[in-house]
């Protein structure tokens, strides 16, 4: 797929500048995330989107900093800088045949996946 062309970050950061975008085109009461974004803080209410909570600008300005950032790292115009600096490793190959398949050993994987108990 064309899209597995872009580093993993990239979409991921273009994911969350999508989710974090204003609409306009949406309808009244969903056009901004905070908007969109539901919490229960326990007061009896049940879940109110967190502009109900106060969040009329879209909460602290350290949060729509970063919001911002997020939105500026997710944009088309960042997209070649993921690009320039992903490892060699994660490049997509050109051809099949000057691909590289490695099939680790089932060991090395049940070792990933395995967790610590908590004790």
């Amino acid at each position: 797929m064309p899209a597995y062309e872009q580093p993993l970050h990239s979409r991921q950061m273009q994911s969350f500048a999508e989710i974090l975008s204003h609409y306009p085109h949406f309808r009244e009461g969903r056009q901004r995330w905070f908007d969109r974004v539901f919490f229960d803080t326990g007061d009896g209410n049940g879940l109110r989107a967190l502009s109900a909570h106060g969040w009329k600008r879209g909460g602290p300005l350290w949060l729509r900093w970063a919001i911002k950032t997020m939105g500026f790292l997710g944009s088309p115009a960042v997209r070649p800088v993921f690009r320039a600096v992903r490892k060699k490793k994660d490049r997509v190959p050109k051809s099949v045949e000057t691909a590289r398949f490695e099939i680790p050993e089932i060991d090395d994987i049940i070792m990933d996946l395995r967790s610590d108990p908590i004790a």
